[in-house]
């Protein structure tokens, strides 16, 4: 019952924000709905870990191919829905990250969503776009093509995550499945030491950089708290 009507909600918030807007910027309805802009479309205001390997570019967060770390926001979050759009190169790897106990050991403290330049596999998996990252497959393989703008929409409510990729939910899981470190409820291994089911509920959000060109913006989010 309670994952339908997670997927109602997030329905009901793409659907609203459907809308043409500018980037960047939130509508009137979504500043009356709660929304905040994480990216304001001119600098890194309220990231942390900002270095040379990450640029302002055309009104986007975007990474510089052959640099590295990850940008952290100052604030933490427990409940919300979080919305990016991203653009991936060819062969880019990257990943939205939430609920990051420890700044200094994102990997491992925080839950990733994949970003990776993987349209057309026709049986996506854990590692691929839209997954949670060596946890749970998305369902479909909703990438799109190089060069061509896509949307993650993230639900983090309690024990139950929703990502919905380019409009359509993908995974749908209850951390509280995942009990023992290193495996995941389906028998098969994850690389985590600690069980999911133990991860923090609240913490911080960030983007990776893993080498790859990779384009972010429009990122906001709908803290539920």
């Amino acid at each position: 019952m309670k994952h339908a009507m997670a997927l109602t909600l997030v329905l009901a918030v793409l659907t609203a924000g459907a809308v043409w807007a500018q980037d960047n910027v939130l509508t009137e309805e979504e500043q009356a709905q709660g929304w905040q802009l994480l990216f304001n479309g001119v600098d890194y205001e309220g990231w942390t870990n900002v270095n040379e390997h990450w640029v302002i570019e055309d009104g986007c967060m975007a990474t510089v191919a052959g640099g590295g770390g990850d940008v952290i926001t100052e604030a933490r979050y427990g409940d919300f829905i979080l919305s990016a759009d991203f653009m991936v190169t060819e062969g880019a790897n990257s990943g939205i990250f939430f609920r990051i106990d420890d700044p200094g050991n994102v990997v491992y403290t925080g839950i990733e969503v994949q970003v990776l330049d993987s349209a057309g596999v026709e049986s996506p998996g854990v590692h691929h776009c839209g997954a949670v990252y060596e946890i749970q497959a998305p369902s479909v393989n909703m990438a799109r093509p190089v060069g061509e703008w896509q949307n993650m929409t993230i639900l983090a409510q309690d024990d139950l995550l929703t990502v919905t990729h380019n409009g359509v939910p993908v995974v749908v899981l209850d951390l509280d499945e995942w009990t023992e470190a290193h495996q995941n409820p389906d028998g098969t291994a994850n690389k985590f030491p600690i069980a999911y089911a133990e991860m923090a509920r609240e913490g911080h959000i960030a983007l990776q950089h893993h080498g790859q060109r990779v384009l972010y913006k429009n990122v906001k989010i709908l803290p539920l708290d």
